[in-house]
């Protein structure tokens, strides 16, 4: 695992290009996977933060795991996921 892979640069400089992402590779495929957040608040008001694993560089990504998780390969596809620690 690599912890702090570069933001592509696409031609801009923004903060997005300066900001490192937290990374991981995929078992089958070998490609790599950026972490990223999302935050969503539920009908009762009550908010909830999704963590997922995506192949591209997105709003939300997160330079390092949330406290309590731990990365893990889905093992029928190879692709990383997210879990509590046990």
């Amino acid at each position: 695992m690599n912890s702090g892979f570069p933001f592509a640069a696409g031609g801009k400089s923004t903060w997005r290009n300066r900001k490192m992402a937290y990374t991981v590779t995929g078992a089958k495929t070998g490609g790599t996977y950026y972490l990223h957040e999302h935050r969503e608040r539920l009908k009762g008001g009550q908010e909830t933060v999704l963590y997922y694993f995506a192949k591209e560089l997105r709003e939300g990504a997160m330079d390092h795991l949330p406290e309590g998780y731990e990365p893990n390969l889905n093992t029928p596809n190879g692709h990383p996921v997210l879990r509590k620690k046990r």
